[in-house]
C-alpha cells in the first residue's frame, strides 16, 4: 500500500474574483505598469495574469524599435515591484516577470504593428466572400499603420488590409522564414 504525504499541501486554486484575478484589477494594473515602462523610453506590449503550477504571476512584455536589454527589464521590474508594494493590497502574492517579447511573437496591438514599421511580416487574417469565411495569408512589409488598416508592401504593391480581419500577425526573419 502507498503512503501519502498528509503534510504537503496543496495551494487552493484562485477565486477568479479576487486578488490579481479580480474583474478591474488588469485596468489598475495597466494603469501602474505603463507610466513606468513609458519613464524607460519602451513600449508596453502585453499584460497578462495567469496561474502557473500554482502560482499568481503578473507577466509584462516591453519592447523597443532597437530591441530591450535585461538592465532595462531589471529597471523596470525593481520599479514596478517598488510601486505594486505601495498600490496594492500587501495580502496579495504574485511573481512578477518582465521580458522581452521575442522576435516569434504574434504582433496583436497597434502599437507593436507600428514599431514593426519597415518590418518583414506574415499577416493571417479572416476573408469573407459568396463562400463563406476562409483563413487567407499574406507576406509583405509593413509600409503604414492606420487607426483601422495596416498597409502591407510585397512586389512594389501595396495592400490595405483591415484591422478588424487580421487574425495574427508576426515577424519574419530575413530569409523569409517565421522567426
Amino acid at each position: 500500500m502507498k503512503r501519502q504525504n498528509r503534510n504537503k499541501k496543496k495551494k487552493p486554486a484562485p477565486n477568479p474574483r479576487s486578488g490579481i484575478h479580480a474583474p478591474g484589477f488588469g485596468q489598475r494594473l495597466l494603469e501602474i505598469a505603463e507610466p513606468v515602462c513609458t519613464s524607460e523610453g519602451v513600449l508596453l506590449i502585453d499584460l497578462e495574469r495567469v496561474r502557473e503550477f500554482g502560482d499568481d504571476i503578473i507577466r509584462l512584455a516591453v519592447d523597443t524599435a532597437d530591441g530591450v536589454s535585461l538592465d532595462v527589464c531589471t529597471v523596470i521590474s525593481r520599479e514596478l515591484s517598488r510601486i505594486l508594494s505601495v498600490e496594492l493590497d500587501p495580502r496579495l502574492t504574485y511573481r512578477l516577470e518582465v521580458s522581452s517579447p521575442g522576435i516569434d511573437r504574434s504582433l496583436d496591438t497597434t502599437e507593436a504593428l507600428e514599431a514593426a514599421n519597415g518590418e518583414t511580416v506574415k499577416v493571417l487574417m479572416q476573408c469573407v466572400d459568396e463562400a463563406g469565411p476562409r483563413p487567407e495569408h499574406m507576406t509583405g512589409r509593413i509600409s503604414q499603420v492606420t487607426a483601422d488598416a495596416l498597409m502591407l508592401t510585397a512586389n512594389e504593391q501595396t495592400t490595405e488590409i483591415p484591422l478588424e480581419t487580421i487574425t495574427r500577425v508576426w515577424r519574419l526573419k530575413s530569409d523569409g522564414d517565421e522567426a
